[in-house]
């Protein structure tokens, strides 16, 4: 099993208590940091793939904790951005 794979299992069920869990403050900041530790390892591996250096922004952990249900547009989105910002570092460099 791969490690993006891996570290999205895990944001997965993060979400899902953030979801269905009525016990969880918005504000909780284990929560939080867990997120902001989560989207970093996610980044650096999907970075790592697209051989750029590591483009993180704590903006990317708060979507994910705003916007629980819509996890995996959010990480769509941000490998698309990747693989574009990818293809004009290879376009720029030719």
């Amino acid at each position: 099993m791969d490690l993006k794979f891996k570290i999205t299992q895990e944001l997965n069920r993060m979400c899902r208590v953030l979801q269905t869990d009525s016990k969880v403050k918005r504000g909780d900041e284990k929560i939080k940091a867990k997120l902001v530790i989560l989207t970093k390892r996610y980044s650096q591996v999907a970075c790592d793939y697209y051989r750029l250096t590591n483009v993180w922004e704590e903006q990317f952990a708060e979507m994910i904790f705003d916007h629980p249900g819509e996890l995996y547009t959010i990480l769509n989105t941000y490998l698309q951005q990747l693989a574009r910002e990818a293809r004009k570092a290879t376009t720029a460099s030719v």
